[in-house]
């Protein structure tokens, strides 16, 4: 299992951590807000102003901007996102004069912060990330079956701006995800958590045709995951059931409600031939699955 972490991606999901999102991808988070400006002195410009200028613009034309959430990682530094960013095919002229543009300039006055910040951050954490890493690969090593079949390797992004949800994608050399950095002993399981998540995504949603934001498909392949990876802790590691329902509860606004395995599956209801197909495909991956 490989960690990555980076600096220019984690700016982007700082800056995203101050504009509000109309959907499920939403990453604003005014506790993560409140703890910058407290590490801030005091700085010429205003990045709550200036996310808040482009977030009516990025709700309206999220199906294509919702690019600035991936093509970071397809670079290795700063200075090759911005130019992949302002040279996508994708975006059109408006989306970079009205979104792209400002938005980058705002992250060129945030990294004289972000990056000193970041870069003290990780050199003081260096102990600590091994620790949080060969704890996290210890627990993914019950979930080996899952992945085994696949024949490539999990690679894990450690983040220490992303703060709601995670981000994963597919790619033909491994497994992919994005997911917030631990800081505490519950933190690595909502971390876990999350990562089994996005990795999970990346073998259920064909399950779906053409996922979108609009049209409620998203939400059914949400659904999906959050039904197998139970289906799986249950058959992999049955004693943390009960913790991946309160991890469910707390991120799904149930907390408190979801005390049981019967309550969980009335709150995601799968159609019989879709649940059937699920259950269908754990079982091709790894025919040791008892689902």
């Amino acid at each position: 299992m490989q960690f990555l972490y980076s600096m220019h991606v984690d700016l982007v999901y700082h800056a995203l951590t101050y504009l509000k999102v109309d959907n499920a991808s939403n990453g604003y988070c005014p506790d993560y807000i409140e703890k910058m400006a407290l590490e801030k002195t005091s700085l010429p410009y205003s990045m709550e102003e200036a996310m808040h200028s482009l977030q009516e613009y990025y709700n309206a034309h999220f199906q294509r901007l919702i690019m600035i959430n991936f093509l970071p990682f397809q670079c290795t530094h700063y200075e090759e996102m911005k130019q992949l960013l302002l040279g996508f095919p994708h975006f059109t002229e408006e989306d970079k004069e009205h979104f792209v543009e400002p938005f980058l300039r705002a992250l060129d006055q945030e990294a004289s912060f972000y990056f000193p910040y970041w870069a003290a951050l990780h050199e003081r954490r260096e102990r600590e990330r091994m620790e949080w890493e060969q704890r996290l690969e210890s627990v993914f090593q019950r979930y080996m079956p899952v992945f085994q079949p696949f024949g490539k390797p999990l690679v894990l992004g450690l983040s220490y701006s992303i703060r709601l949800n995670g981000r994963g994608f597919g790619r033909d050399d491994c497994f992919f995800a994005f997911v917030p950095y631990p800081t505490s002993d519950e933190g690595l399981w909502d971390t876990f958590f999350q990562a089994f998540h996005e990795y999970t995504h990346q073998f259920t949603d064909h399950l779906v045709s053409n996922i979108s934001m609009e049209d409620g498909t998203h939400s059914l392949s949400e659904y999906i995951v959050l039904v197998a990876d139970y289906y799986l802790v249950r058959a992999l590691d049955p004693d943390q059931v009960s913790r991946y329902l309160d991890w469910i509860s707390r991120i799904t606004g149930y907390s408190g409600k979801m005390v049981t395995e019967e309550a969980f599956l009335e709150a995601f209801p799968l159609d019989p031939e879709l649940d059937q197909a699920l259950k269908s495909l754990l079982r091709e991956i790894s025919s040791s699955l008892a689902v």
